[in-house]
């Protein structure tokens, strides 16, 4: 399925008629690089802008504490 963003503002939350597969959501992103691409619970697809330098930031700093809190527990990976 061929869904077109031009002239759509983002971020976008999407209404689609059918339910994107888990292949149609990742060929969806892939075409719309460099926006990052969602599936909400609701079946919605959330379309955002690239979140930049600070966000980019932030979510290592984040993926780092999880990292080490899961090496130091033993539990997960």
């Amino acid at each position: 399925m061929h869904v077109a963003l031009q002239n759509v503002t983002l971020p976008a939350r999407l209404r689609l008629p059918v339910t994107f597969s888990d292949d149609d959501l990742m060929a969806f992103s892939q075409a719309n690089k460099p926006c990052k691409v969602e599936r909400l619970a609701s079946g919605e697809i959330l379309v955002m802008t690239p979140g930049g330098y600070k966000n980019n930031l932030r979510e290592a700093y984040v993926v780092h504490e999880l990292f080490s809190w899961a090496e130091s527990d033993g539990r997960g990976r």
